[in-house]
């Protein structure tokens, strides 16, 4: 990227998460974003696309807001390689959007779109494993 549109994207970055009320802190090559949800990692391919990584339910920035702390992230499989960042952030406020009426319960989250059927349907089965997996860990502890 050239120095004018590393200026343009750190601008439109700052903008739009000021609007949102997110935090972000931008390093040499990521951009890091804390949003009430979760957490997110912007990266620059040498294609100058932008990669877009996600750590699941913020609990404290810590040590995840370190750039060097991929472990925590993982890429996001609907996000395809963004051209442009306008589109990367309405993706991130779109899922986040999801998450939240997620945690509040799934019959709130509306269903007018494909894409948000979609997401209804995986966040019910997260859900199943969610309870699945709570169960098991239940019946461990009571073997004990």
């Amino acid at each position: 990227m050239t120095e004018q549109q590393i200026r343009s994207f750190t601008e439109l970055v700052t903008e739009y998460c000021k609007e949102q009320s997110w935090n972000v802190k931008f390093f040499s090559e990521r951009t890091l974003i804390a949003t009430p949800v979760g957490l997110w990692q912007i990266r620059i391919s040498p294609f100058d696309d932008l990669l877009l990584f996600h750590h699941n339910y913020l609990r404290g920035l810590g040590a995840i807001t370190h750039p060097d702390a991929m472990q925590h992230y993982h890429r996001q499989r609907d996000a395809k390689v963004f051209a442009h960042v306008t589109k990367l952030l309405n993706y991130i406020l779109r899922h986040d959007t999801s998450k939240a009426y997620e945690l509040k319960g799934i019959k709130q989250m509306p269903a007018h779109t494909q894409k948000q059927r979609e997401w209804i349907k995986h966040a019910k089965a997260r859900k199943r494993r969610r309870d699945a997996n709570n169960v098991i860990k239940l019946i461990d502890r009571l073997k004990d």
